[in-house]
């Protein structure tokens, strides 16, 4: 069994609370203690034999959770004081905002209250054996300290932490496995990724142009944020038994990457 969350506006913990017009009005937060400090990860080891090896342990596991959290929880739903329907995290895409109006979501995303230690004791208190969590959602906005793109939490906003590290020694300390949610051809932030026809024009145009490959090579797009930023992401994934192997799935106008200890 799998418990999904979606982190809307409270869920945020941002300083901010938002008017029905999306005003912040700066409510005063008392911040979660912070993490400890940053304990070094080891190195992957080996890819299991099999695919029916490297699963083995998900079979087992059987109950864990899954966390939608990044930008998109600020407006929860909402867009210049009209409710947008379908799910919180798409919508960048139901609303059709441009890149520029979208990314001052960063300016308020201060999530002083996040506390990795007490969201995974609370996952093995309820008897959970692995945590996922979205490291990059299609807005395209990296929840963890990306070395290849200033779209990320710990560059962009006024929190300058890394929640995914954090999360990654929490989980190493309490013996949970820890995976990601990362999106790959699908970005709406980026001139050469899928899904943004609004700002960059049709996909079907952006392929045949060969954006996605320029994109890649002059280190702008979402083939080289996918990969650079799939080894970063790796990198925080390693455990204390030194496990961390990505996988990846789906088809190429859609993917996701998931990486496990």
């Amino acid at each position: 069994m799998l418990v999904i969350i979606s982190l809307v506006a409270v869920g945020c913990d941002s300083q901010y609370a938002m008017r029905r017009d999306h005003a912040p009005l700066v409510t005063p937060m008392v911040s979660a203690p912070l993490p400890p400090p940053a304990m070094p990860l080891p190195s992957a080891l080996p890819a299991p034999v099999s695919q029916d090896a490297k699963m083995e342990w998900f079979r087992e596991a059987k109950y864990g959770l899954f966390i939608h959290w990044g930008l998109y929880c600020i407006p929860a739903g909402e867009w210049q004081g009209r409710a947008v329907p379908g799910i919180g995290e798409w919508i960048m895409n139901r609303e059709q905002i441009p890149v520029a109006e979208y990314s001052q979501l960063t300016n308020q995303f201060n999530p002083v209250q996040f506390d990795a230690e007490a969201w995974v004791q609370m996952a093995q208190d309820a008897g959970m054996k692995y945590i996922v969590i979205t490291s990059k959602h299609h807005d395209g906005f990296a929840m963890y300290h990306s070395l290849v793109s200033p779209y990320n939490i710990y560059d962009a906003t006024p929190f300058h932490r890394d929640p995914i590290r954090e999360l990654a020694e929490a989980c190493a300390r309490h013996g949970l496995k820890f995976g990601f949610y990362y999106s790959q051809a699908q970005d709406w932030h980026e001139p050469g990724g899928a899904g943004n026809t609004w700002d960059f024009g049709p996909d079907d145009v952006k392929e045949k142009s060969g954006a996605y490959d320029e994109g890649r090579a002059a280190g702008k797009g979402i083939a080289l944020k996918l990969w650079a930023g799939v080894s970063d992401v790796v990198r925080h994934a390693a455990h204390d038994d030194g496990r961390a192997r990505p996988a990846v799935c789906g088809h190429r106008a859609f993917a996701a990457t998931g990486v496990f200890d």
